[in-house]
């Protein structure tokens, strides 16, 4: 950044690879003045109100799926959500 009058642009990506690769990408990084975060993306950084919420949601759409899905393909989502509120019931509680 070299006058320090650039657009600055902010992306956020996850990266998935051995962790030489990681560092090497962190000392790039660096290298050349690139600012960066490591983001812990973890369901314990929503509340509990969040988790309900979603929660609600898939329950709901469960429901919308089981009225309406024609195919076996389509009701599978809804085993899909049941799954998933079971994992989010599951985090609440921890």
């Amino acid at each position: 950044m070299e006058d320090g009058n650039e657009n600055l642009l902010t992306r956020v990506f996850t990266v998935t690879t051995t962790r030489e690769k990681i560092i090497a990408l962190s000392d790039y990084l660096n290298d050349n003045d690139i600012d960066f975060d490591k983001v812990d993306m973890e369901a314990a950084d929503l509340c509990k109100t969040d988790l309900n919420t979603i929660s609600a949601m898939l329950e709901y759409g469960v429901k919308l799926i089981e009225k309406t899905a024609s195919k076996p393909c389509e009701a599978d989502k809804a085993r899909q959500f049941k799954n998933m509120i079971k994992k989010l019931k599951k985090k609440m509680q921890q």
